[in-house]
């Protein structure tokens, strides 16, 4: 290696400094003094950069060492602290609202490449008028088949407002044109939903994550359901990853009708991290609504809020096996440039009581397990659970499209995942079917 070196002159935005000097500068208002240090931080970046730009055996653009860089710092912090460059954060973004741009349509498992299981309704695909078993052979001319999956979906994909013209091909006829104008599609993270006993009037509702919009999506089925005489509800929470906070607030509150109650403690270093969300009467809606809540090891982050404060408040009865042990509040960020966000830990939460989901460092050396413990611990098979997770996460397709949908995965010959054998939810209706009141008959966990 050389020992000395002319310093490589870079454009600032080649080298990705105007992002990194914000990325600091934010670290440097919340860490105070320390904002001092950023020119001279910058220059070891750049020093570094610039040997590796230059000397490194293979050759790496200067974008892919800040991306880099930016991650191994947010890596640093804790796991669930991330830095995410553009496709990534588009990606992450959809997650997180629920919603993304494009034609709304679900492709099938298993099939020849594009071929629609059914379009989403009232989407955009749907008032172009296509259905299932439509094959998506080329958008904007551009052939799908031999391209690799994410290509093809973001060929499908698109900005809200722009067309994308769509060659589609139907059986029995010739292919044919058709242009589409590309919307808002959300996506409702409800997608089972059930009576399971008419004359109980016992409902079954599943929440795959905690959305922007989640308690509207809970509100939707419960409405349906209550119409068709649900009067009780298993609503199942496993497999849920978490996501909101204040969604997981806004859905305590559905089950308690009063004002100023504490439903979730936040605990930050900063004062505006650290604040209680507290009851509103008008929110509480299925207040007196007989509750069981089923969760697993994989319910983390917000359905642990969610269940630890049913059972706190003693609004419901939980069912099924410990929980993940998420106990941590993540914030996420759009940088200076747009493209790109970062997640970060703000905050931890605790129960209405001040228990806490995820142990500390401490706690965990002294043997301490986190999540929440059910009121009634039921297990599992492996193979029931795994028969589970994919029922749980296919789509339950409109009744106007159930017989064509049927028929498609039977000509492609893909099994339509059916309900698998569920000992958990078969013990929460059996206590609802005793008549287990609006509020949980166990006594609140003293600990975790």
């Amino acid at each position: 290696m050389r020992q000395t070196k002319k310093p490589v002159v870079l454009p600032l935005w080649a080298a990705g400094i105007p992002l990194l000097t914000t990325a600091l500068l934010f670290a440097g208002f919340l860490l105070g003094a320390r904002a001092r240090a950023i020119p001279k931080d910058l220059a070891i970046y750049k020093e570094v950069r610039d040997l590796v730009v230059e000397d490194y055996v293979e050759r790496r653009h200067p974008e892919e060492l800040l991306y880099a860089g930016l991650s191994g710092m947010m890596k640093s912090l804790d796991r669930h602290c991330a830095f995410y460059p553009p496709r990534q954060a588009k990606k992450i973004e959809e997650e997180t609202q629920g919603r993304y741009e494009g034609i709304g349509v679900l492709l099938a498992p298993s099939a020849p490449p594009a071929t629609i299981l059914f379009p989403l309704e009232g989407s955009p695909a749907e008032k172009a008028g296509l259905l299932p078993g439509d094959r998506i052979l080329a958008a904007d001319g551009v052939e799908l088949a031999g391209i690799p999956p994410e290509e093809r979906i973001s060929k499908i994909k698109g900005p809200a407002g722009t067309w994308v013209r769509l060659k589609i091909l139907r059986k029995g006829k010739p292919p044919f044109e058709v242009k589409v104008l590309r919307a808002r599609v959300e996506t409702s993270c409800v997608r089972r939903a059930s009576i399971l006993d008419e004359e109980k009037g016992i409902a079954y509702i599943h929440l795959t994550e905690f959305q922007a919009h989640s308690a509207a999506d809970l509100d939707r089925a419960w409405n349906t359901l209550k119409f068709q005489g649900a009067r009780s509800l298993v609503l199942d929470l496993r497999f849920n990853g978490g996501g909101s906070l204040s969604q997981a607030a806004l859905l305590i509150n559905r089950f308690l009708a009063e004002d100023g109650v504490e439903l979730v403690q936040v605990h930050g270093r900063v004062p505006q991290t650290s604040h209680p969300y507290v009851s509103r009467k008008e929110e509480g809606f299925m207040a007196g609504v007989p509750l069981v809540v089923l969760v697993d090891r994989s319910s983390a982050s917000a359905s642990e809020v969610f269940t630890a404060s049913i059972q706190d408040l003693a609004l419901g009865v939980v069912v099924g096996t410990r929980t993940f042990g998420k106990g941590t509040v993540q914030t996420l960020t759009t940088l200076s440039d747009p493209r790109m966000k970062v997640k970060f830990t703000i905050a931890r939460y605790a129960t209405p009581s001040g228990l806490l989901v995820e142990p500390t460092a401490k706690e965990r050396k002294e043997g301490s397990l986190g999540g929440v413990v059910p009121d009634l611990p039921v297990d599992m098979a492996q193979k029931d659970r795994l028969n589970l997770y994919y029922w749980i996460n296919s789509w339950e397709p409109p009744a106007k499209y159930k017989a064509q949908v049927e028929a498609l995965l039977e000509e492609l010959k893909v099994e339509n995942p059916k309900r698998p054998n569920d000992p958990q939810c078969k013990a929460a209706l059996e206590l609802l079917r005793r008549g287990v009141p609006a509020f949980s008959p166990f006594p609140p966990k003293k600990n975790r």
